[in-house]
């Protein structure tokens, strides 16, 4: 069995090399020549949606913290009590 890095690489040649028979890299998941390409390619897919969302989640979690934030202000003459203001944005 093949590290890792070295299937990585393995694989990203040949994708390269598909690309410039077909002019893309949309490599069905059943590829003849070459199943194992296609099913890595489609598992990198998969992967990218993935860290997509995420990455959409954590800008939303974000905005909304950070909106969150903006409206809380120490009550004055007391630093340990905190009030909730309307942000001014």
């Amino acid at each position: 069995m093949l590290p890792k890095a070295v299937c990585w690489d393995t694989r990203f040649e040949e994708l390269c090399a598909y690309k410039q028979e077909h002019g893309n890299t949309l490599v069905p998941q059943k590829y003849r020549p070459n199943v194992q390409l296609g099913r890595w390619y489609v598992f990198l897919c998969v992967v990218e949606i993935v860290c997509l969302f995420r990455m959409l989640r954590i800008k939303m979690f974000l905005c909304f913290t950070f909106n969150f934030l903006l409206g809380l202000r120490r009550r004055e003459g007391n630093s340990n009590f905190w009030k909730w203001e309307t942000p001014i944005i």
